[in-house]
């Protein structure tokens, strides 16, 4: 079973593929004290250290994926060491949140934020909603005590109105910034992504159908009615794993993850797929081969449009591109971004600024890949893409404001970092990432897949990690 973007859903955990054998994963668990004693310290350039957890003696495979820790403080990323060549210069700074060990140490899911990014929201899979209203500064649990496995978070441009979905549950809506959060008339189903227009007016959830037995509803459902009310729009249940629309809520597109050895008689797993009248109707896309496609984002005029991959079906699980359209999604061709296995993709509302975020690998030896686990981005519409300069993690949302000078991003067990300096003029200068500037493809060779899933109960034949609305 995988579980990727870090939906959890993105991680190989059960039932992944080696080669032409098949393996079962051990159920992950945290470290224990004496695993962690062990600690790297880090300098950086600007002289202050970066705490980063040394892999515990013994550590399984799939505990070794989450690495990362409790880390003391973020330093101004250009690690020593922790990259390669002339790609390490990076123009961003960062700082994380430091809430203490049990605020950092959760199962962070997904992350947005409102136009001005002075609104944000984050939630966990298992555990509860976070709001700030400082820019990401400061966080607050809500005061319901929710404990879900929650998959997505979407808001309006304001901020004020926002929609939650969780695997296994229901949709829940709020109108006062997050505070306070509503049941929808949606079905009990396993939700996975959700976005909505810059009002809140048309909302698209989608569900996976392959993940668990007993949901097997994995369509895509619409709101027009600020999420109160809920449709199901496709009738073929489908391993959905994400979705993103224009601003006005016209243009949208979904991708589904293809799943081995699940019956697909219909040929729909594995496909990106359009809609340009509000997500009323969809149309599979042929632009891009049947694949793995875990993460979509797109430009407030639906112009500009990515997608991300990456094969979980394996473990170790192959590196994937990110594909970029400049015509509505119509059609798509590889970038030049590093691979990596990607949970979680930002695009600006005029289309230039990129975010994308990655989760680290571990070895079947409880080691962990070189240079997996990044966040990249690409200031010119997605033609250059540069190392942000983030540890190396479990990276499980990322998100901008309008201007992208606030981003935020998550991280599955080791917390929220902040960009300090977001100013587009500031990073003009940065190096370019091609796809082999930090690892060879050799390096990839013994890569083991994607972060374990936290839940200990099976749910199909595959789990994604933690990822990705």
């Amino acid at each position: 079973m995988l579980r990727f973007f870090f939906s959890s859903r993105l991680l190989p955990a059960v039932g992944v593929r080696r080669g032409t054998g098949r393996r079962r994963a051990a159920a992950a668990r945290p470290f224990s004290a004496e695993q962690l004693e062990g600690r790297l310290m880090l300098a950086s350039a600007a002289g202050t250290t970066y705490e980063k957890p040394a892999i515990p003696h013994g550590a399984t495979h799939e505990s070794a994926m989450l690495l990362g820790g409790a880390r003391s403080h973020v330093a101004p990323l250009h690690v020593a060491g922790a990259r390669s060549g002339p790609a390490c210069t990076t123009p961003y700074t960062w700082q994380t949140v430091d809430q203490g060990t049990t605020f950092t140490s959760q199962n962070w899911q997904r992350v947005a934020m409102s136009d001005d990014g002075r609104r944000q929201t984050a939630v966990t899979r298992g555990g509860n909603i976070y709001t700030s209203n400082d820019s990401g500064k400061s966080w607050q649990p809500c005061s319901q005590n929710f404990a879900l496995n929650w998959e997505g978070i979407a808001m309006t441009s304001s901020g004020e109105r926002q929609t939650a979905v969780a695997e296994g549950d229901l949709i829940y809506t709020s109108r006062d910034y997050g505070k306070t959060w509503q049941q929808s008339s949606a079905p009990v189903a396993d939700w996975i992504y959700v976005s909505m227009s810059e009002t809140g007016r048309y909302q698209t959830a989608v569900a996976n159908g392959l993940f668990n037995s007993e949901l097997t509803n994995g369509y895509i459902y619409r709101s027009e009615d600020f999420g109160r009310t809920w449709t199901a729009v496709t009738s073929q249940s489908n391993s959905w794993i994400a979705v993103a629309m224009s601003a006005n809520g016209r243009i949208q597109t979904a991708v589904s993850l293809y799943i081995y050895d699940t019956p697909d008689p219909d040929n729909v797993q594995g496909y990106v797929y359009n809609s340009t009248d509000f997500g009323k109707t969809w149309t599979k896309n042929t632009s891009l081969p049947k694949g793995y496609y875990t993460s979509v984002a797109m430009s407030g005029s639906g112009a500009v449009q990515i997608v991300g991959e990456s094969n979980c079906n394996y473990s170790p699980a192959p590196p994937g591109n990110i594909f970029i359209s400049r015509n509505g999604g119509s059609d798509f061709a590889a970038t030049t971004a590093q691979k990596q296995n990607w949970l979680n993709l930002f695009v600006s509302a005029d289309g230039k600024d990129m975010w994308a975020a990655s989760y680290q690998q571990p070895t079947d030896e409880g080691g962990v890949v070189p240079n997996t686990g990044l966040v990249l981005a690409s200031s010119d519409g997605g033609r250059r893409w540069v190392d942000s300069g983030l540890p190396n993690s479990t990276w499980t949302s990322v998100y901008a404001s309008r201007q992208s000078d606030h981003v935020t991003c998550v991280a599955w067990g080791n917390g929220i970092s902040i960009l300090k300096n977001g100013n587009r003029d500031s990073r003009s200068d940065a190096r370019a990432i091609s796809g082999s500037a930090l690892v060879s493809a050799a390096a990839f060779a013994g890569a083991a897949g994607g972060a374990a899933s936290s839940d200990t109960s099976p749910r199909g034949k595959v789990r994604l990690p933690g990822t990705a609305g």
